[in-house]
């Protein structure tokens, strides 16, 4: 699966990307799988809660794009975020929410003034409410700051965020230290301790928040040959 959030590159602040070059993007991400669109490529849209500029983009984006890809909006672990995300993406096909959670101890002070392990047990809750709310939209977790965080809690909490109805568990790399080097044994931990219905995905930066393109057309140009590959039959 192609995580694409090359549309998100404000992170929490307001995208340069025009809500009419997300809906092409997400299309020419698709057309390389042509058909299998929606089933490999989950299309980041945007962070809704930024402003009702940013809502309407995503909204544009699950709408014109559904069918091509599996439209995602992205917020942090708020109520209020997840609520604005789930609508700004509801009713389109495969639609889903990637909600952020810091996993470990130096990110949580900064993003929830929390430990960790408050910040993933809330978690756990909000996934629950966020479910009984509206079970049609798959809510995702990003556990951001993941090579820094404890594996064993990771591992406790990917199991609880799957049992309240979490879909894909993300172990991301936020200080870009993580990938390639010690993702390996991570994983393995996370893995050797989650149980069997747990989905894990791993996280590397490659888009466009890292390459110099000059116009929209040269970053299709080079997504076309990074993406060249076909889907397994």
């Amino acid at each position: 699966m192609f995580w694409e959030e090359s549309a998100r590159d404000g992170a929490q602040a307001k995208t340069l990307m025009g809500a009419g070059f997300r809906v092409r993007l997400a299309r020419e991400t698709g057309r390389i799988f042509g058909t299998d669109g929606p089933r490999h490529v989950v299309f980041a849209a945007g962070f809704p809660a930024v402003c009702a500029d940013e809502f309407e983009a995503v909204r544009h984006v699950a709408v014109e794009a559904e069918g091509a890809v599996s439209v995602a909006a992205v917020c942090r672990g708020v109520d209020r975020d997840v609520e604005q995300a789930v609508a700004s993406v509801r009713g389109s096909g495969n639609a889903r929410v990637m909600v952020v959670v810091p996993a470990s101890d130096a990110m949580a002070r900064v993003m929830v003034h929390r430990t960790a392990n408050q910040a993933l047990e809330a978690a756990v809750d909000l996934v629950k409410r966020a479910r009984d709310r509206d079970d049609r939209v798959a809510l995702d977790i990003c556990l951001a700051d993941a090579s820094r965080a404890d594996a064993s809690l990771m591992a406790h909490h990917s199991q609880a965020l799957t049992e309240a109805g979490a879909g894909l568990v993300l172990l991301a790399d936020t200080v870009g230290s993580q990938l390639p080097r010690g993702c390996h044994d991570m994983f393995a931990r996370v893995r050797a301790a989650c149980g069997p219905k747990v989905v894990l995905a791993s996280h590397h930066r490659h888009g466009a928040q890292d390459q110099a393109h000059g116009r929209a057309d040269d970053y299709l140009r080079w997504l076309h040959t990074r993406a060249a590959c076909r889907p397994p039959r």
